[in-house]
């Protein structure tokens, strides 16, 4: 069972995705209208994902990968068998972080992400 973000070219596996969370603005928009009390209401579709990806790496070989490949221009995909509802196509926004925890000398990278259509 693996995640696994590819560029198109390079193809990277975090050894565990710790954290997977979004949000989705409702962009519905709600006009007052002067002189009423019901307000005009424009219904607009739900937008994509956003949200932070926090990937473990058992070495920093491969958590400089996860990096990098969150560094590239252009689109990246997200696949997963262990959740598949988690696959998307995004780019990275924001930060792009990296912490070590020198007691067990492992690797997390924690990357902001809005997903795009392809």
């Amino acid at each position: 069972m693996s995640t696994t973000i590819t560029d198109g070219t390079t193809v990277v596996i975090p050894t565990l995705v710790l954290d997977y969370s979004y949000e989705r603005e409702a962009r519905t928009i709600v006009h007052t209208v002067l002189d009423r009390s019901d307000p005009d209401i424009t219904l607009r579709p739900v937008g994509l994902r956003t949200g932070t990806l926090t990937m473990f790496c058992l070495t920093r070989a491969l958590a400089v990968d996860v990096e990098d490949i969150h560094r590239t221009f252009g689109l990246l995909t997200l696949t997963s068998d262990e959740e598949p509802t988690a696959d998307m196509f995004y780019v990275a926004t924001g930060r792009i972080g990296s912490s070590w925890d020198p007691e067990h000398n492992r690797w997390t990278v924690t990357v902001d992400y809005a997903e795009v259509l392809p």
